[in-house]
């Protein structure tokens, strides 16, 4: 896995001549270290002579994955009055939330907001990346007010 905003570094070794492929390699590249910022598959072709004049070359690949988007949802998009909205997040281990005020204090998959406006999280997961979640809207319900009461006689 390949965290975004990372790096990672593929080598080989063996050959006098590599020749490296995949997501963002120059052509040529004749170095026997890659580094590489995306997930993708890349491969390298390592090329070496013995001492009797032979050449023989070997081929490997390596497939670097993103780690999944981390989802938040929530139980209902209106927030009465003195109630809350539970807000559920899902693809990390533990989980730093964000709401209308800041940062939450929670850190499990669950928090409950009692106030309107924008939820999400940043979600770490097991191969240490750390991703952000799509924010979720709450809507905190306005009591009608009427400028002109009614009458009763």
């Amino acid at each position: 896995i390949i965290c975004p905003d990372e790096f990672k570094t593929l080598e080989a070794s063996g050959g006098y001549f590599y020749s490296w492929s995949g997501p963002g390699v120059q052509m040529p590249y004749n170095d026997s270290v890659l580094v590489v910022t995306g997930p993708g598959t890349y491969c390298v072709i390592v090329t070496d002579s013995s001492t009797n004049g032979c050449i023989g070359s070997a081929m490997s690949c390596a497939t670097l994955t993103s780690p999944p988007i981390p989802v938040v949802s929530a139980s209902a998009s209106l927030l009465c009055p003195d109630d809350s909205v539970m807000v559920t997040a899902s693809g990390g281990v533990y989980y730093d939330w964000y709401g209308p005020s800041g940062l939450l204090s929670d850190s499990g998959s669950v928090i409950y907001g009692n106030e309107g406006g924008f939820y999400y999280a940043y979600a770490h997961d097991t191969s240490g990346c750390t991703l952000v979640s799509n924010p979720v809207e709450i809507q905190q319900y306005s009591t009608p007010s009427s400028q002109n009461p009614p009458l009763f006689s």
